[in-house]
């Protein structure tokens, strides 16, 4: 028997063939090692194979759903009720947790050495009662109060009021007495005296008319008034100033509101406003208390914004200089950012949308500010006005040509400044809080994205006077504060607008009603001696010597002035 081993041999050509194999095989092995550890190390190469499986994933998904699909217009209903029954139970939820009262810091009182100081009197009012506005809950309205954003944007065009033929509205140009420039002033006043009790549903009959056009126009009035400034970029056409000037009239009061200077009617100097400069408002001041039928007559200051800061530094100024009106009572400032530095203090996209109106603003007003095109510190702020993407930018191009007033007795004007941080320096209503002598209220919405972190770092320089009382709500965006239907109360008549009022404007109008309870309880009993502003008439004693003494004999000595005392 022959065996053959041809399986098992190996001849030459055989060992040639397996080694030209394993060759190409390690041939292959090397250069597909190198393929993968370059793909290893190609950033872009793991980049395209993740965008792949992402594709791929969500194609796969996709089919998945859509095979999935409700094919009859029952199901679709189904599905969207569902979708929508989700949304509305997180938006009630996000609600819910935003619900709560607001915080209030001011001064502890020393109740047993001294008597209650003007601010606490105050807040005992608005806290006396579960449904006063600073013990309920702020329930912010869905879709809008609950989102910061959204707050703050509609906050121009909610809570406008319809037209009523039981209010008094009318329009009033002013003319500034230092450089010509015209102000807009619109007023609104109650025609009949409100009901006494408007928590009942039944109708009364109208009261006799009590205020005309004329006793708004020449005097003399006799009626609480309360002086309202806008903000940046606004006027008094805006939301939340009409708001606010509905609910005062509906309460039995009279509402200004002050545009400023080129807002709502022509720019007729070549000097625009800005944050520093509060000749406009006390010429404002001046010509209306001189329609007052007598310095009993009270008048409030209340300020949004831009014009917050401005009403706080008015009145920081006057009680330096111990020169505030009598009939000047009580301040309230909303969304006051207190320190302005729009380098440091506006973040994006804020500082560029402020540019971008403030920019649109000078070049409306174009043809008043070519008056000056022929002075070369004009032509290059004017050109860094039209280069400026931000606040800051802004700033930088327009110091220069600046009003600006010395912030004590007589106010002198001045045009300019050094520095753009002179400006910031100027404008930042913080330095002047310490001297303010009589109640002022500030509310700031703790998700307000402008100005709420640059107010609570100078929350302390506010809570250091004792006649300031600084209220911090949950939410409300800037200048929002939309809530969802209040909680019956002792002002019904608040309701009274075509949309329904914020709940800032509701606490201003309610602590005005609480400092005229109290000067009327005062009136009464006689004149009290609070101790609470004792300290700070001495102080602003001190602080205006300092300032004499600074300026040598270049300024007259008004230390024999008349005091202003925190009144009520």
């Amino acid at each position: 028997m022959v065996i053959s081993n041809t399986d098992h041999q190996e001849t030459p050509t055989s060992r040639k063939d397996d080694s030209e194999a394993e060759g190409k095989t390690l041939l292959l092995a090397s250069s597909g090692g190198q393929d993968n550890c370059s793909l290893k190390h190609s950033p872009s190469s793991q980049l395209e194979a993740a965008a792949t499986s992402a594709r791929n994933l969500i194609r796969r998904t996709s089919s998945v759903v859509w095979d999935e699909r409700p094919k009859t217009p029952a199901g679709w209903s189904i599905l969207l009720a569902a979708m929508a029954s989700m949304l509305v139970g997180y938006e009630l939820q996000l609600q819910q947790q935003l619900t709560c009262p607001p915080l209030v810091f001011l001064q502890d009182d020393d109740h047993e050495n001294n008597p209650p100081s003007l601010i606490h009197l105050i807040y005992r009012h608005l806290t006396r009662h579960s449904d006063s506005i600073l013990s309920q809950n702020i329930t912010p309205s869905l879709w809008v109060g609950t989102r910061s954003l959204l707050a703050t944007s509609l906050a121009v065009v909610t809570g406008i009021p319809n037209h009523s033929d039981h209010h008094l509205r009318l329009q009033e140009i002013v003319t500034m007495p230092m450089d010509g420039a015209q102000i807009a002033l619109y007023w609104e006043a109650p025609l009949v005296e409100p009901p006494n009790n408007t928590n009942t549903k039944q109708q009364q009959a109208p009261s006799r008319i009590i205020i005309t056009r004329e006793t708004l126009l020449q005097g003399p009035i006799d009626k609480p008034l309360v002086l309202i400034l806008h903000g940046l970029n606004n006027n008094s056409s805006c939301g939340y100033i009409r708001s606010l000037q509905r609910i005062i009239s509906n309460r039995g009061h009279i509402a200004v509101a002050m545009n400023f200077r080129g807002c709502q009617c022509p720019l007729t100097s070549p000097r625009g406003y800005n944050g520093a400069y509060t000749g406009d408002l006390r010429s404002v001041v001046h010509m209306i208390v001189g329609r007052l039928h007598s310095a009993s007559v009270p008048l409030f200051l209340v300020g949004h914004s831009l014009g917050g800061n401005i009403i706080t530094k008015y009145l920081g100024e006057e009680g330096l200089s111990g020169t505030l009106h009598p009939s000047i009572v009580a301040g309230a400032s909303l969304a006051n950012p207190l320190d302005i530095h729009s380098r440091n203090n506006v973040h994006t996209p804020w500082k560029q949308l402020m540019a971008w109106g403030a920019k649109m603003d000078i070049l409306s007003k174009w043809k008043t500010f070519q008056q000056l095109t022929g002075y070369p510190e004009v032509r290059k702020a004017l050109w860094g006005i039209v280069k400026a993407t931000t606040m800051d930018q802004f700033d930088e191009a327009v110091f220069p040509l600046l009003l600006r007033n010395d912030p004590y007795y007589p106010f002198g004007i001045h045009i300019g400044y050094e520095s753009v941080e002179e400006y910031w320096k100027d404008c930042s209503s913080y330095r002047f809080v310490k001297h303010i002598t009589v109640p002022l209220l500030q509310i700031i919405a703790g998700d307000d994205p402008v100005v709420y972190h640059c107010f609570q770092r100078k929350l302390t320089h506010s809570i250091r006077n004792p006649n300031v009382m600084s209220v911090e709500t949950k939410c409300g965006g800037h200048l929002g504060w939309q809530e969802s239907p209040p909680p019956q109360s002792q002002n019904n008549s608040d309701n009274d607008n075509g949309d329904r009022p914020s709940w800032a404007g509701r606490a201003t109008a309610d602590f005005i009603d609480a400092v005229l309870e109290i000067r009327k309880t005062q009136a009464s009993s006689g004149p009290v001696q609070w101790s609470s502003s004792e300290h700070i008439i001495n102080k602003n004693n001190h602080d205006r010597q300092a300032e004499n003494n600074s300026v040598g004999s270049t300024r007259t000595d008004h230390s024999d002035a008349p005091l202003l005392r925190s009144r009520l």
